[in-house]
């Protein structure tokens, strides 16, 4: 028997619609505020206090940072570069937290600003960033993060 060509189009647009799925996240596999703000603020510290192997279990496996020069590193190049004796943060602080939560992921925004040495040479940083953080089998990993920064008359500037 043979089916006319709509019929076996119809089908196959049927059968591919039927294999797609929508993935349901578990209420307990979201992510909350409280969770999310408590993350951040160990993740800083640990940054902050050269914990490289606590950095290490924040992040995720396929963690990516896109630097504020328009370049991407991936987990291996930003530990190396947290425990290298070149890098260090004398004073540091986020604020401005915007967090914003969809199911298992947050996306948050924030002002961090902070000072320290470079290879000898003192920097001072004033940067927006934007981190992705996802709750994994009930932990939260950095997925990515991007800080561009700030110039003084864009610093306070509506969006």
């Amino acid at each position: 028997m043979r089916l006319p060509i709509t019929m076996l189009l119809t089908l196959s647009l049927y059968t591919s619609c039927m294999q797609q799925s929508t993935i349901v996240t578990p209420a307990a596999e979201n992510i909350t505020q409280e969770e999310v703000q408590a993350f951040v603020a160990h993740y800083d510290s640990a940054w902050n206090s050269k914990q490289v192997s606590e950095m290490d279990s924040l992040y995720g496996r396929a963690y990516v940072y896109f630097t504020s020069i328009g370049g991407m590193t991936n987990r291996e190049a930003n530990l190396e570069v947290l425990g290298a004796d070149y890098y260090n943060v004398l004073q540091a602080s986020r604020t401005e937290l915007d967090i914003r939560i969809d199911g298992n992921t947050a996306i948050v925004g924030s002002r961090w600003q902070g000072n320290g040495l470079w290879k000898g040479t003192p920097f001072k940083d004033n940067q927006r960033c934007g981190l992705v953080i996802q709750k994994q089998q009930g932990k939260l990993k950095l997925l990515t993060e991007h800080c561009v920064e700030i110039k003084a008359d864009t610093a306070t500037a509506a969006e």
